[in-house]
């Protein structure tokens, strides 16, 4: 019969309601090593305003059209391509017939995709709380519109309404019917940015249902038409092995004109409007550069430059559209390095704003040590000054007994003075009174 620990135990006067490891305490093994289970987590004892930071800086992620390709991606662009003279690589293929490459089904590349989303499956609490951060501040985009609409239908009502900002893109050669015809629930949407192809039945599939729907967005204040724009700087011959075909490569530039940026327009029929502005500027190939430059004007806008002169290029991935020619560039990112250097320059530029504060403030400090040096020198003369007229008023002070005594002595002696003389002069008239009577007298006798 097999050996076991409870064959060890001695049950001769055991009870029928005492256990049989009662009885002794048998020692965990050396190798085993006793925890406890933590049931609560350290993210979730933090307060509430620290989670919040922590939701945002982990699920607010800048939109997808402004972020970098991984080093190993396909679509990063090659170490040749910074060599042009353009600070960017955005390439497209000229040959447009190439259908293959028309509005590819999906991103070949997995860069776009957020990356800490599995932190709001980690709890309810977690998941409840940033909701609101994770819908409110962050930015949709989409290039298809029943990916639009299959989204907006498979979100809970209640979020719906968090939504603030969506970037939705049509494809015209697909000819969908109210491609935007859903958006009028989301009833929270602040921005909203359309393709410039657009039509008054996209928000519905009567130009009323349109007006209807585009009226239930109580908080819309901006829509941005984006208008693909190229400019045709051929690069130079460049091999790819995956389509050997394709030699010329130009570069595009797609600046995006902000047509609407008031509150909830108030003229009911602006979208009718809008798209029949836009037909008479597409009807119309030649004028196209002056009507364009017309908008830029009535709109306060920059003319378009080339792209080596941009401040800082648009990052957007390339999709070609057969219509028209045109090009829609939307979500390629700059080449890592062209964005060191960008950040090189930021940050030159924010030392050299730096030291220019740093330089200021120090003269400032210096003529503030200045200004105190020379306040209180002039206190010191002042104080000074004062103590000299204090003393001098002090000295007269005591001098004034003095000066009464010595102006008796200088009177008395002035009278004394003063009598000496008058008896002078007395002594004198008398003298030559007594000279006068002594000549009279020795005249008489003379003429006796």
């Amino acid at each position: 019969m097999a050996h076991s620990d409870v064959d060890d135990l001695d049950f001769c006067d055991a009870e029928e309601s005492d256990d049989a490891f009662s009885f002794c305490e048998v020692p965990a093994p050396l190798r085993y090593k006793v925890m406890k289970l933590r049931l609560e987590s350290r993210l979730l004892k933090l307060p509430r305003e620290i989670r919040n930071q922590i939701y945002h800086h982990a699920l607010v992620e800048p939109p997808c059209y402004l972020k970098l390709h991984d080093p190993l991606c396909s679509w990063n662009p090659n170490p040749e391509d910074l060599d042009a003279r353009l600070p960017h690589s955005i390439l497209m293929p000229h040959d447009s017939m190439i259908q293959e490459l028309d509005r590819p089904s999906a991103c070949p590349c997995k860069c776009p995709r957020r990356t800490a989303l599995n932190l709001r499956r980690a709890c309810r609490q977690i998941y409840i709380e940033s909701t609101p951060i994770f819908y409110e501040n962050n930015v949709f985009c989409f290039d298809k519109p029943e990916d639009l609409s299959r989204w907006i239908r498979f979100l809970p009502p209640k979020h719906r309404s968090l939504i603030r900002h969506i970037c939705a893109l049509r494809d015209t050669s697909r000819g969908e019917v109210a491609p935007y015809r859903d958006i009028h629930l989301l009833t929270g949407l602040r921005t909203l940015d359309i393709d410039f192809y657009l039509s008054p039945d996209d928000f519905g599939p009567t130009r009323d249902d349109a007006r209807a729907n585009l009226n239930q967005l109580p908080h819309l204040r901006r829509v941005r038409i984006i208008k693909p724009f190229s400019h045709n700087f051929r690069q130079r011959q460049l091999a790819d092995p995956a389509a050997p075909h394709l030699g010329a490569l130009y570069y595009a530039k797609i600046p995006v004109w902000e047509v609407h940026t008031v509150d909830k327009p108030s003229d009911p029929d602006w979208l009718t409007k809008e798209h029949e502005r836009m037909q008479s500027v597409r009807a119309d190939p030649t004028t196209s550069t002056a009507r364009s430059e017309h908008f830029l004007r009535a709109h306060n806008l920059r003319r378009p430059t080339d792209p080596y002169e941009w401040h800082r290029p648009i990052r957007v991935p390339l999709k070609n559209r057969d219509d028209f020619e045109e090009l829609l560039c939307f979500n390629v990112p700059l080449a890592p390095a062209v964005e060191e250097r960008l950040e090189r320059r930021e940050r030159r530029a924010a030392i050299k704003t730096d030291l220019m504060w740093s330089a200021r403030l120090r003269d400032e400090y210096a003529a503030e040590a200045r200004a105190e040096k020379r306040a209180e020198r002039a206190g010191r003369m002042e104080e000074m000054e004062e103590k000299r007229e204090r003393e001098r008023k002090e000295e007269v002070v005591r001098l004034q007994p003095h000066k009464k005594w010595h102006a008796e002595m200088r009177s008395r002696k002035a009278g004394i003075a003063k009598g000496k003389g008058r008896a002078a002069r007395l002594q004198m008239e008398d003298e030559v009174e007594w000279a006068r009577e002594d000549w009279d007298a020795c005249a008489r006798e003379d003429w006796s």
